[in-house]
């Protein structure tokens, strides 16, 4: 795919330079250079009026958080809450953002589907479940002791850090 004319942001001269081609080859980016004029070719899309810029990277989202009240998000199915995650993903990337940090919710599934294709979506690192400076789930309470995060005993420092380990274990992480 071919953008033609298209007027690039070049951030780091801190100024745009108007009538560029943007050559990719899949998702690999592989031409940036003055447009020689001619006339578009099949597949090329003219980019008259149109900028372009470096990929956006928020690096605080909450992508499988329906609303602002964590309480009535817990009682949604999962399949729900990933159904409105991948609306959610495709709409960032449609805005710009070519890379997103998920600061609690969202897991290692979602990241594997954004990095193998199955849903749209901006590049994710997630950092697990949420984790309040008390050492408790955001919110106050944990979910349900499971056979991969069971509940803890001992004193409430040893309970802190045997949830974060166990909470940060499966899918926190960088994505490339």
């Amino acid at each position: 795919m071919r953008i033609r004319s298209v007027s690039l942001v070049d951030v780091a001269a801190r100024r745009t330079v108007p009538d560029q081609l943007l050559a990719w080859d899949g998702d690999v980016l592989t031409a940036v250079g003055p447009d020689d004029g001619g006339p578009l070719q099949a597949g090329d899309v003219d980019g008259r009026g149109l900028f372009a810029l470096p990929g956006l990277i928020d690096c605080h989202v909450h992508v499988t958080s329906l609303s602002a009240d964590e309480w009535a998000d817990s009682g949604h199915p999962a399949s729900y809450v990933a159904a409105h995650a991948t609306r959610a993903l495709a709409a960032m990337v449609r805005r710009g953002f070519t890379t997103v940090r998920d600061a609690g919710g969202a897991d290692a599934g979602l990241a594997r589907a954004l990095d193998e294709g199955v849903i749209e979506g901006p590049r994710l690192s997630t950092c697990g479940k949420a984790l309040s400076q008390t050492g408790a789930r955001a919110g106050g309470s944990w979910p349900t002791p499971t056979p991969t995060c069971p509940g803890s005993a001992g004193s409430w420092t040893a309970r802190t850090r045997s949830r974060w380990r166990c909470a940060s274990r499966p899918g926190a992480g960088r994505r490339s």
